[in-house]
């Protein structure tokens, strides 16, 4: 189970770097992940998809609120590519708990 956690920590963080990388984001305003929250897989029409939410903040976001992470949500698409998969991610949103179910992309 720990290993498991442990991968989709890893995941879910190459994920956070591809968006960073994909915004420009450098050195104090790159996303880092705290904790995994959920992970829901999902078929559909012989496609795999997870729904991930996660928390994570930047440097310059803990300097200036001093406050709990910012929670956001990732649909991730699974490619079979033969012998190799990969991941992407569809959809990259933060999730305000204040929006009563609203989420914003971040995209």
């Amino acid at each position: 189970m720990e290993r498991n956690n442990d991968q989709m920590c890893r995941l879910v963080q190459a994920l956070v770097d591809q968006y960073n990388e994909h915004h420009n984001l450098l050195g104090d305003l790159t996303y880092e992940v705290k904790d995994v929250l959920s992970c829901n897989p999902i078929s559909e029409d012989g496609s795999c998809y997870y729904h991930l939410s996660f928390s994570a903040n930047s440097k310059a976001i803990d300097d200036l609120e001093n406050s709990t992470s910012n929670i956001f949500f990732v649909e991730v698409k699974h490619l079979n590519r033969g012998r190799h998969s990969a991941v992407s991610f569809c959809c990259f949103c933060k999730v305000n708990p204040i929006d009563k179910g609203i989420v914003h992309s971040l995209s």
